[in-house]
């Protein structure tokens, strides 16, 4: 079966539309009907030369239901060579999902067609959570060994629903004085992606958890006429490495085309040695927004799983209280701890690993022991000593 993706684009009152309708594979009617759009906004792009971002974007739709992917525009080279090794790495990790497909664009454009743009110029995505927040911080020291980062893009639609306006408002006013300090302009993306029609149990056609890095390459691909890298923050540390997993080092790469080139970064740092460097800025310190489960999107809720453990993480290094949460930390946060996915899992190794090497309180250390055995047992996990764990050093 063929899965079918046309491309069209539009000036709209906030900016330029780029808009998807993906047909074909029995998808539901609405992925045709309404289509998928990427709004951008306050800007006037001309057309993309190419479609890389946006076969990136929908290669995990493409996997799960099609025999063929046929693209009615341009891939560039560079991007149909990426899209078969990436679909080899998946087609490994989840057999069970997905298969490789065919790509059938319009047409190829190598790379020497491109023109050359500014040197080095490089766009990062940009949420307000720790790992983006640790990005520009460390890319603002304008060492030659990192980009010289001057603009970040927040994708409104991902974390902030679509038809919040006032939360995602407060979400940039909050992140504004941070960005303002490092010298950064923040550019905005609109996209319907994951509205209830397009993203429900009954209808979607992606696993978020599998496709998020993706489409967040697919934001990023938007920019690619003004920029000539594109980069992710990293999730998990090289040392806690997570599989099957939509943003990993190894395949966020492989989401490059022959326009942009996509950069895993920060894989070398765990989660808490990422918090200690943003404890080091105090607009950072106010600015970090890490809850994606809380009723106020533009805040932490303080008590998720992802919050609790950014608390965790703050208190390991001696920070109980960060005034980007409200209220006060209590242990009891670690101990109704869900941990239901494998991020979070990695998340409390790495801080154990911190605390251990720090000589963090022993009272903080036994907690996190008890609950990653818990885990350990609630799976049927062959318990590992702990003087087998790796230990590594901080180097923030």
């Amino acid at each position: 079966m063929d899965l079918i993706l046309d491309f069209e684009q539009n000036a709209i009152a906030s900016g330029t539309r780029r808009l998807i309708k993906l047909h074909g594979c029995n998808l539901p009617k609405v992925y045709l009907r309404t289509g998928i759009y990427f709004d951008l906004v306050d800007e006037n792009p001309p057309e993309p030369l190419v479609l890389d971002g946006f076969m990136f974007g929908f290669i995990f739709a493409a996997m799960a239901r099609a025999d063929r992917f046929i693209i009615n525009g341009a891939i560039s080279g560079k991007a149909m060579r990426n899209i078969q090794i990436f679909q080899e790495a998946w087609t490994c990790w989840r057999p069970d999902l997905y298969k490789i497909v065919e790509i059938v664009p319009n047409r190829i454009i190598q790379e020497w067609c491109f023109t050359l743009k500014n040197k080095e110029t490089a766009i990062a995505a940009f949420s307000g959570g720790a790992d983006a927040t640790f990005l520009v911080l460390r890319h603002a020291a304008k060492s030659p060994s990192f980009f010289d980062l001057k603009t970040v893009v927040t994708i409104h639609g991902f974390d902030v629903p679509i038809e919040r306006e006032d939360a995602m408002l407060r979400l940039n006013n909050r992140v504004y004085p941070l960005l303002k300090s490092l010298g950064i302009q923040q550019r905005i993306l609109k996209t319907n992606v994951r509205q209830p029609e397009m993203a429900d149990s009954n209808n979607s056609i992606q696993a978020w958890e599998h496709c998020h890095g993706a489409l967040i390459a697919c934001a990023l691909h938007q920019y690619s006429a003004n920029f000539d890298y594109g980069i992710i923050g990293s999730s998990d540390p090289y040392s806690y490495p997570a599989i099957e997993w939509g943003s990993t080092p190894a395949t966020d790469y492989l989401l490059s085309g022959g326009e942009l080139e996509i950069v895993h970064d920060g894989a070398g740092y765990s989660r808490v040695e990422k918090i200690e460097l943003i404890n080091k800025n105090p607009a950072a310190r106010k600015s970090l927004k890490v809850c994606w489960e809380g009723s106020e999107h533009d805040k932490n809720c303080g008590t998720c799983d992802k919050c609790a453990i950014t608390r965790l993480s703050f208190a390991a290094i001696g920070e109980t209280n960060p005034p980007c949460f409200d209220g006060e930390f209590c242990f009891q946060m670690i101990d109704d701890l869900i941990l239901n996915n494998d991020n979070h899992f990695s998340e409390l190794l790495s801080i154990l690993d911190y605390a251990t090497a720090r000589e963090v309180d022993q009272y903080v250390v036994q907690k996190i022991r008890d609950v990653i055995e818990d885990r350990e047992k609630s799976l049927n996990l062959v318990p590992i000593s702990w003087s087998q764990r790796k230990k590594r050093l901080p180097r923030c």
